[in-house]
């Protein structure tokens, strides 16, 4: 398309605002930032006034490319301008989607506000993008309004409005919030809880100890057939290790060896957590001698909770040993070691 209009300029038909538009909506599809940025700026020195269609293609390509504040900082500038023009819907999404990919929720509000302001009446785009900023954000609040905006602007909250809740209620250690929100979608006629639901609500249950519930939160998993993953059984662990439930945990490592799901280090370190809670240091070691067979990787803090086994044991010598294993690993000791 760019060099379909250079060949018209040469030919002596300099491109219109039409021929721009087509190009950078060209460019958006290619997800091509640097050449759309280019072109738009190209328009800005010839005083050609960018339209909507011009304006979208620039922002989405920019987007797509990972230009997220450049995208941003063009309808900054815009609305400096004498220029009235008013972007779209999806031009908006996509701006409001680069607020949340930068963390910047009340970027995101704001354009939310400015659609609204324009007449434009946001959609499930525009709520989860907006949501999702909020919770990078961690502004539990915003996020409660926003949902409740959605609902009365008649948007019914997707999967993705929901699993963006129960994420923010996990980082928040709102158990209960999250578990409430799940139940919401598995009581709803028209949306399946996914495994990022459920992760998400066992997560919440794990980091606040509420071993039992994310323990029945995995067995609803399996019974409606949703997806178990590394990521389920590390939640489920964990909220054994808050609770020093080692048998539990060491129970789920054999079932996921029995049913072939990949696991690395991290499936390690909880694990050793919830033994070294239980002060259970032969079992530390017998993990770390079982990744050692199985070329697992361990991490600092995978001999860090083993060592806190032994000397919780008074098990010094052994303490040397395995300070002597990490140096032949070149596993670096930090403050915590």
């Amino acid at each position: 398309a760019n060099l379909t209009m250079r060949s018209m300029e040469d030919e002596g038909f300099p491109p219109d605002l039409v021929s721009y538009g087509t190009v950078l909506q060209a460019y958006a599809f290619q997800g091509k930032g640097k050449e759309a940025l280019a072109l738009y700026e190209e328009m800005e020195r010839i005083k050609l006034e960018p339209n909507p269609a011009a304006l979208k293609g620039c922002i989405m390509a920019c987007e797509k490319a990972g230009m997220w504040k450049k995208a941003l900082e063009i309808y900054d500038s815009l609305k400096r301008t004498e220029n009235h023009l008013i972007p779209d819907k999806v031009t908006y999404n996509s701006l409001i989607a680069c607020s949340s990919k930068l963390k910047e929720w009340r970027k995101a509000l704001n354009l939310l506000g400015d659609m609204k302001a324009f007449g434009i009446k946001p959609d499930h785009y525009s709520y989860n993008s907006a949501i999702s900023a909020c919770v990078r954000g961690k502004k539990i609040k915003k996020v409660n309004t926003l949902l409740g905006q959605m609902k009365n602007d008649g948007c019914r909250p997707d999967i993705i409005t929901y699993s963006n809740i129960i994420q923010c209620f996990a980082d928040s250690k709102q158990w209960k919030k999250a578990v409430e929100i799940l139940q919401e979608i598995i009581d709803s006629d028209d949306i399946e809880p996914d495994d990022i639901c459920y992760n998400g609500a066992i997560n919440a249950c794990a980091k606040c100890g509420e071993w039992e519930i994310a323990e029945d939160l995995v067995n609803q998993m399996t019974k409606r057939n949703v997806r178990l993953s590394e990521y389920t059984y590390n939640s489920l662990i964990n909220a054994y290790a808050k609770k020093g439930k080692w048998e539990k945990s060491i129970s789920v490592l054999e079932k996921m060896k029995e049913g072939g799901v990949e696991f690395g280090e991290r499936t390690l370190s909880v694990t050793l957590l919830a033994c070294e809670r239980a002060e259970k240091w032969e079992k530390c070691l017998e993990l770390i001698e079982m990744a050692e067979r199985e070329d697992i990787g361990l991490n600092t803090f995978s001999f860090n909770y083993a060592i806190s086994a032994c000397i919780k044991a008074q098990k010094l010598n052994v303490v040397g040993q395995i300070l002597k294993k990490m140096e032949e690993k070149c596993i670096k000791f930090n403050t915590m070691t």
